[in-house]
């Protein structure tokens, strides 16, 4: 009799853990579906032409002129791209888009447009609504750290 009431104990404890630990199951199996998801969607956003692996340089703005291109001469210097591309000038809180000597490339866009001198607009951690700079494969565009300035540079 003994032997039947601790059988019938075991298969109980059996049945009652299986039936316990399902939902943990159908959880975890859920847990990792989501977590695989996760991970495609992350690897997609970093592997975007505009994603943070294509991130190559970020250049901190000094008071005056910040002149931009490969050229070994410029403030900033491009690993790659034209010799001359721009000349940034910060004054004060305002950073202005100028063309080098001998003028701005003619595939050199601001925002899409052609481009020309002009302010470029950078709200303080808000990098999407600054106007992107762009020639060939390089993104570069101008960000705000509370009262200082950078040039982000993608490629």
């Amino acid at each position: 009799m003994r032997s039947r009431t601790s059988l019938a104990t075991t298969v109980l404890a059996v049945f009652a853990c299986a039936y316990l630990s399902a939902p943990a199951l159908a959880q975890d199996a859920s847990w990792q579906k989501d977590l695989v998801s996760w991970r495609a969607e992350h690897t997609a956003d970093l592997l975007k032409p505009d994603g943070w692996l294509s991130l190559t340089g970020l250049e901190w703005l000094q008071p005056g002129d910040n002149s931009v291109g490969s050229a070994g001469d410029n403030k900033i210097h491009l690993a790659a791209g034209p010799p001359h591309l721009a000349v940034l000038h910060l004054e004060g809180e305002t950073v202005t888009l100028n063309p080098p000597d001998g003028g701005f490339p003619k595939d050199f866009l601001v925002a899409g447009a052609p481009a020309k001198p002009q302010p470029l607009h950078a709200e303080a951690n808000k990098d999407k609504v600054s106007p992107h700079l762009t020639i060939g494969t390089l993104n570069l565009y101008v960000i705000r750290r509370q009262n200082r300035f950078a040039l982000r540079i993608k490629d």
